[in-house]
């Protein structure tokens, strides 16, 4: 029956470490969107001023909230 016990405990020990593990992989996850997301606007906005268009007002427009 002692035998058992330690064995429960490294059970929990490996979820711990698992979910752990998880909420890493979720931030990562997160943070890859992020900064997908930025330097996509910023290509954009690039790509934007090089065809004329004024893009101050669309980022003075962004800010106004």
């Amino acid at each position: 029956m002692s035998a058992e016990m330690p064995e429960a405990e490294a059970d929990d020990e490996k979820e711990e470490g698992g979910a752990g593990g998880s909420r890493i992989g979720t931030l990562l996850h997160l943070l890859h969107k992020f900064l997908l997301v930025v330097i996509i606007v910023m290509a954009s906005l690039i790509v934007l001023s090089a065809l004329g268009v004024h893009v101050g007002p669309l980022i003075a427009g962004a800010g106004d909230g």
